[in-house]
């Protein structure tokens, strides 16, 4: 348990340190805008005051479910919302306390085990549906959020069961699973051509520090390896589970995180998009 969350977490703090911003989503650009750490971190402030400005003005209490570092509810909250936080990563709960001192209400958890002390209007889903079992997320939602309450989702779904994506929710179950639990379809909005660029700008950013990285630290290891004499006898050892796992190490950084990271790729098997549900019963 411990060695998967240092992983979660160490993901987390290269992708802040990396991007040098305090949101952890995909941004929307505008046609032509140059790759560039500036404006990517402008493309986010764009994400999130777009979303912002969805929030129907009836709203009084907000559940901010995969809240990230807390930019978004902090910015609720001085909008004169009553914002709780909810996260169950440990590294984001040390960086929320450290930076707002108590000042955001903050839920240690997974959503799907979170017990609500109340019904909330509105629940803002930012790149954290997509995270969670479809049947499970969808079924908590309706014990969340009050009856005629919204639940505000940006997040990336599959237009088919592919490989590609998988960790995200196919768009037609999404859509039944939604209606099977009392859920009208407010609205729809396809942002895809403006949330490419990022992608883009991942790869860049892929092929200048993750793959030299990469390629040093395994240069690294074989070069110690070889002076600590253990490469023949790991070889004679266990060859056929080391070759095995350098083809898939090689697959991964050189044909599938490319590809993954190809808005082409992207473009053809999945779409980004906003959708304003209502809980109908």
């Amino acid at each position: 348990m411990a060695k998967k969350k240092f992983k979660k977490d160490f993901l987390l703090r290269f992708l802040l340190e990396i991007s040098k911003s305090d949101m952890l989503h995909f941004g929307l650009w505008n046609t032509g805008e140059p790759l560039t750490q500036a404006n990517l971190r402008r493309a986010q402030e764009k994400y999130t005051e777009s979303l912002l400005s969805m929030i129907p003005k009836s709203t009084r209490d907000i559940l901010d479910v995969g809240c990230g570092t807390g930019n978004a509810a902090s910015r609720l909250q001085g909008m004169g919302y009553n914002v709780d936080c909810l996260s169950p990563d440990i590294y984001l709960k040390g960086l929320i306390e450290k930076n707002y001192h108590g000042r955001l209400n903050f839920y240690c958890s997974k959503f799907e085990e979170f017990d609500p002390e109340r019904r909330y209007d509105l629940l803002l889903m930012m790149e954290s549906f997509g995270y969670m079992k479809l049947g499970q997320a969808v079924r908590k939602c309706t014990e969340t959020v009050r009856s005629g309450g919204k639940v505000l989702i940006a997040d990336i779904f599959r237009n088919s069961d592919t490989e590609d994506y998988r960790e995200f929710h196919v768009l037609d179950r999404f859509y039944r699973e939604a209606g099977r639990n009392g859920f009208k379809v407010m609205s729809s909005v396809d942002v895809t051509g403006s949330v490419l660029p990022t992608l883009d700008y991942a790869g860049k950013l892929y092929d200048e520090y993750v793959l030299p990285i990469s390629r040093m630290a395994v240069d690294y290891i074989s070069e110690y390896l070889e002076k600590m004499k253990l490469v023949r006898l790991m070889e004679c050892i266990a060859r056929p589970v080391l070759r095995k796992r350098r083809i898939k190490l090689m697959n991964g950084m050189y044909v599938k995180a490319p590809r993954l990271l190809s808005a082409e790729n992207f473009r053809k098997k999945a779409r980004y998009m906003v959708f304003m549900l209502e809980r109908a019963i």
